[in-house]
């Protein structure tokens, strides 16, 4: 009765460790704000290496997020996520060129971040979309900024998913 007893132990706690998945978010915020302020200031400072830590990597997007959103997330049936990556990426870097050229080297204050669409969860991942935000310019400007997309979230792992026109 004991064998059967640590068998099953065994067999639970084999079961446990290959379905309990540890993903890691390098260079993650604690917080989809965190994600936008920090987004904007390496844009303003031109820091391209900064943005490139706060953006959800290639291997984060296919190894981790993807799995648990696959096809759901698209209407294009039979994407997979190295082709979903990259739309991704050729839209942020697309509109990442239009934000240095109007907020590189500029003085702001960023207030009012919200992301107003209802938070959608895939797996462990809560992406928050259409996140929209006021840049207050140095002469008192008030700028309404919505090309933050995306920001995803894993428990107090937070990226920035996606910049979109």
């Amino acid at each position: 009765m004991k064998l059967i007893k640590w068998l099953c132990f065994g067999c639970l706690a084999i079961v446990l460790l290959f379905c309990n998945k540890q993903y890691q978010l390098e260079n993650s915020k604690t917080s989809k704000e965190d994600v936008i302020l920090d987004t904007m200031s390496a844009i303003r400072r031109d820091n391209l290496n900064d943005f490139n830590k706060i953006l959800l990597s290639r291997q984060e997007h296919n190894e981790y997020f993807w799995p648990n959103i696959g096809e759901k997330f698209h209407a294009d049936k039979g994407i997979n996520a190295d082709i979903a990556y990259d739309m991704m990426l050729a839209e942020t870097n697309m509109r990442l060129n239009v934000l240095l050229s109007f907020y590189k080297g500029k003085v702001f204050e960023i207030k009012n971040i919200q992301c107003s669409r209802p938070v959608e969860n895939y797996g462990p991942f809560s992406l928050y979309l259409g996140c929209n935000f006021d840049v207050i310019l140095l002469n008192g400007e008030v700028l309404k900024e919505r090309t933050l997309n995306g920001v995803i979230c894993l428990n107090k792992q937070c990226k920035l998913y996606h910049l979109k026109d």
